[in-house]
C-alpha cells in the first residue's frame, strides 16, 4: 500500500513536520510504503495520484488551497 502525506512547510522544522516523520516512520517499519509531499511548492496534480492508495493532508486551511 502506497500513502502519501502531504503538509504545507515541510523544509521548516514545524510540529506537522516532526508528526509526518514520525507517521511515515511508523508506516515504513509496518511494510508501507509512504511518499511525503511539501503543499507550499507548486506541483503537478499527477504527484499525488501517482500509485498512491490514501492521501492524508495536514493543516486543514493549507491542505484545502
Amino acid at each position: 500500500m502506497h500513502v502519501t502525506l502531504v503538509l504545507p512547510f515541510y523544509d521548516q522544522q514545524r510540529g506537522n513536520t516532526i508528526t509526518v516523520n514520525r507517521i511515515s516512520s511508523s508506516l515504513r517499519s509496518r511494510g508501507l510504503k509512504t511518499k511525503i509531499i511539501n503543499a507550499t511548492q507548486h506541483l503537478p496534480q499527477t504527484t499525488l495520484t501517482e500509485s498512491t492508495n490514501i492521501i492524508h493532508g495536514f493543516h486543514a486551511y493549507q491542505f484545502q488551497q
